[in-house]
């Protein structure tokens, strides 16, 4: 088995963003499921609202969201709806959120705006983002935002093609968990930004359109594939 790591970027306007996405199970307080309940979620910069609802095992999922902050809102008739306010979603993150409904009127609500650390249970990979006051506010030497994943634990720096302290491919030149500066794939809003002769990026982003980005390990099976015997 191996490890690929993946540098995360996502622009704060993109046509293609990296994306996160909220999932779930909705119950009622004996701990049955609550199927067909409506869930909607609610973008506070943009007032975009997604919509979905409930499986038969009470599960719900809303996928591909722009990183950034949110309100959920999940209605079922016979229950009070319950609305949970200022969900803040990084870049390639899976949070999962469940949701108890009281039974009660329609026309009360119940308001949630303290939440805990959202889990993320549904992927098996381990990662950290940058946030974007970093990228904004952090010294950052020749304005490239990868050089920044030297935040994260685990990652160094590593001798780069030119090994200058200016250059962008010297500063984007990690080591992460101690492989190779040319192990490394980068994303840039979701699409390829691998050079494929050094692995390193194509695109140098400006750091004023960064929204975050995100260090990922991703953990990958090698796969043996049997070879049958060759009869003379």
């Amino acid at each position: 088995m191996r490890w690929r790591f993946l540098l995360l970027l996502s622009f704060a306007f993109g046509l293609l963003a990296q994306t996160a996405s909220i999932t779930g199970r909705v119950t009622d307080p004996s701990g049955a499921v609550v199927p067909q309940a409506g869930v909607s979620v609610q973008a506070a910069s943009s007032g975009l609202v997604t919509s979905g609802e409930t499986n038969s095992q009470g599960y719900y999922s809303i996928p591909s969201l722009p990183p950034g902050a949110y309100t959920l809102t999940v209605t079922r008739g016979g229950f009070v709806p319950v609305r949970q306010t200022d969900l803040v979603l990084a870049v390639q993150q899976v949070a999962r959120l469940d949701v108890v409904l009281q039974i009660g009127a329609v026309t009360e609500t119940v308001e949630v705006s303290a939440q805990a650390v959202l889990l993320e249970s549904e992927t098996s990979t381990l990662g950290q983002v940058v946030q974007g006051a970093q990228i904004r506010e952090l010294p950052l030497l020749g304005r490239n935002p990868y050089a920044l994943a030297m935040l994260v634990p685990g990652v160094r720096p590593s001798a780069g093609v030119n090994n200058l302290p200016i250059d962008q491919i010297s500063t984007v030149a990690v080591s992460i968990n101690g492989l190779r500066g040319n192990a490394n794939e980068y994303l840039l809003d979701g699409a390829p930004n691998t050079a494929p002769s050094q692995n390193q990026p194509v695109i140098y982003a400006n750091p004023d359109s960064v929204q975050e980005f995100k260090v990922e390990n991703q953990r990958l099976q090698r796969r043996v594939w049997p070879r049958r015997r060759r009869h003379l």
